[in-house]
């Protein structure tokens, strides 16, 4: 009896523990992302000639570096926002489209491993920030009911 009251005494700070853990680790991942988005959308609309070679490189003509510079800038923000859990998911969907179609230009390039490795790191990295976004929020919110 005695224990019983130990462990449901406990119980409540492990949750706290657990959640404040998890928020942390919602935000690590989130801001590592929100970085990569960012940074690489900044490079694509500034285009400095490394990103204009690999740009070319992978066949795209150059408008595209713009336009998908601008895309990016926009799911970061659509990430890190918190009044629109549809914007949010909007977010996450978009960047992962960009990663997989980055990923497969890199094999259609016939590239190095590491380069065809790059954009699935990073979803790997988008995966756990949503993942962890998705566990924080309650299903209704994540599905982007009221």
């Amino acid at each position: 009896m005695a224990s019983e009251r130990a462990v449901t005494a406990t119980a409540p700070g492990r949750n706290r523990e657990r959640g404040r853990r998890d928020v942390i680790l919602y935000w690590v991942f989130t801001l590592l992302l929100m970085a990569q988005l960012v940074v690489s959308g900044v490079a694509l609309i500034v285009r400095p000639p490394m990103v204009a070679t690999l740009i070319q490189h992978l066949g795209y003509p150059e408008y595209f570096a713009a336009f998908l510079g601008i895309a990016k800038l926009l799911a970061a923000v659509a990430i890190a926002q918190t009044w629109s859990p549809v914007l949010k998911e909007w977010g996450y969907a978009g960047a992962t489209f960009d990663l997989i179609a980055a990923g497969i230009s890199h094999i259609a390039s016939h590239d190095a491993a590491k380069d065809i490795a790059g954009p699935f790191v990073m979803m790997a990295l988008l995966a756990l920030s949503y993942s962890s976004y998705a566990k924080l929020k309650p299903r209704n919110l994540v599905a982007g009911r009221p």
